[in-house]
């Protein structure tokens, strides 16, 4: 059932002027490109906060207790 189904859905795409497989090619990458960008957004929305008080790092507190510990 399932087969007749995705052939169905092949020889549409075919009549329609598109092969299934560069159909699905394009879709992966549409879906590729959205992802980095929602990442390289979220990365942006994440560290503006840190960008803006001037991205200094905290002062390793090496020292605060005895070595050894």
């Amino acid at each position: 059932m399932l087969n007749e189904q995705v052939n169905a859905v092949g020889k549409a795409c075919i009549a329609a002027g598109a092969d299934a497989e560069g159909l699905s090619r394009r879709r992966v990458g549409h879906a590729v490109v959205i992802t980095i960008g929602l990442g390289v957004v979220s990365v942006i929305a994440g560290l503006t906060p840190w960008i803006v008080t001037g991205m200094r790092l905290p002062a390793p507190t090496l020292w605060d207790r005895p070595g050894g510990e």
